[in-house]
């Protein structure tokens, strides 16, 4: 008797590739489990974009639009690390370890391209994509 098995991808984990207008793009991935109201609530947007504002030299965000309360929130953070920021409806870049003063909903890593975020700042745009499997 043979068994064919199928190897499928996490249904935790999400590809996205985060656009930097003019500057480049980062690979992230995204854990449905730390953040399932969250994640769920991107993946219904059609379009997830915005301007990118630069908190001192600890993160970048880009508010998106999602409207989403505090889950699972944590207030510190690792170089890389990807978060939700409730109050803003904001997507978090840290740049650096950090303990930040509210909660944040984490979402996931930056897998490549930390310095395409490092190079961003105010007025600079960033969309995230969904990277379908094939």
């Amino acid at each position: 008797m043979h068994f064919l098995v199928l190897v499928l991808s996490s249904v935790s984990k999400i590809g996205l590739r985060a656009v930097f207008a003019g500057k480049g793009e980062a690979k992230i991935n995204i854990y449905r489990h730390l953040s399932p109201v969250t994640v769920s609530s991107m993946q219904r947007m059609n379009v997830l974009a915005g301007r990118i504002t630069r908190f001192q030299d600890t993160f970048i965000y880009a508010p998106l639009g999602v409207g989403v309360g505090v889950e699972k929130a944590k207030k510190q953070f690792k170089r890389g690390e990807v978060a939700f920021m409730s109050s803003t409806g904001a997507v978090c870049f840290f740049l650096k370890d950090a303990n930040v003063g509210v909660g944040m909903n984490p979402l996931g890593e930056v897998v490549s391209g930390m310095e395409i975020i490092d190079k961003c700042g105010a007025g600079d745009t960033v969309q995230l994509i969904e990277e379908k499997s094939i």
